[in-house]
């Protein structure tokens, strides 16, 4: 029997996108299931990876990604890049980035151009959004202080900064790499799970046709008035990844749901 492929989605993002980091992990959860038995996907984030004391949490992640490998790196960007991490590694050269952000991403092109040179196919794949939304970046900054307007204007200045300086040609205007813009959390939300769709099932291959729950292997499915499983899981689950998701309104989620 062919071995599931196991997949590494990174998510990547300040805090200022907290809402689109909880539904990028949720749209996680939701295509695990569906293409539960030809892949199987985790949502790697840093809060959940095991960093120890004895390092920086810069540090830390950039460690552990190293060692475990992303296939797909996650980019969700607004109005911060976060906080300087100081002078870390990029391949042979020390540099001093301005912020996690700007050092993931470069973590992650490293490893695409390591693949490369070693002739392999370019790993992890990248996508980035940004979102568009001055509305809601204004309204944020309604009863603060002149000082915090001036530090939230300041970080905003960087996210158009780190673009220009990424994604564009500085001497021609023209743009060397794409991104995906976007207005509201939920919008974000149906963007990513159709585009992961289409990398996912590229990844799949032949695979897309095996079945989640063979019944010629495994019988039938059907419990009858015995109790579920945890083997049942690709094929019976509910409702409580939006129930515990505890941010948004569960109408505008509903879609992540087949």
């Amino acid at each position: 029997m062919m071995a599931t492929k196991s997949i590494r989605i990174f998510i990547s993002s300040p805090g200022d996108v907290q809402e689109e980091r909880d539904l990028a992990k949720l749209v996680v959860e939701q295509l695990r299931k569906t293409f539960a038995g030809r892949l199987e996907l985790t949502a790697v984030l840093w809060e959940e990876l095991p960093l120890t004391a004895d390092m920086s949490f810069q540090q830390g992640i950039d460690l552990v990604l190293s060692d475990i490998g992303i296939d797909i790196a996650i980019f969700i960007l607004w109005s911060r890049l976060g906080t300087p991490t100081g002078a870390l590694m990029v391949g042979d050269q020390q540099r001093l980035f301005r912020n996690g952000t700007e050092r993931e991403w470069h973590l992650m092109l490293e490893a695409r151009e390591q693949c490369q040179r070693l002739g392999l196919p370019p790993r992890p794949a990248i996508i980035v959004y940004t979102r568009k939304d001055d509305e809601s970046f204004d309204q944020r900054q309604r009863g603060k202080s002149d000082v915090e307007k001036k530090l939230a204007v300041e970080q905003k200045i960087a996210v158009n900064q780190f673009m220009v300086e990424e994604f564009r040609d500085l001497d021609t205007g023209v743009n060397l790499r794409a991104y995906h813009t976007f207005d509201q959390p939920t919008t974000f939300a149906s963007n990513l799970r159709n585009h992961l769709t289409q990398l996912l099932d590229a990844i799949c291959g032949e695979a897309t046709d095996r079945l989640v729950w063979d019944p010629a292997l495994k019988g039938a499915p059907f419990r009858g008035l015995e109790t579920f499983e945890f083997e049942h899981s690709p094929i019976f689950f509910g409702r409580e990844d939006v129930e515990t998701l505890g941010t948004g309104d569960l109408g505008d989620i509903a879609f992540l749901l087949d």
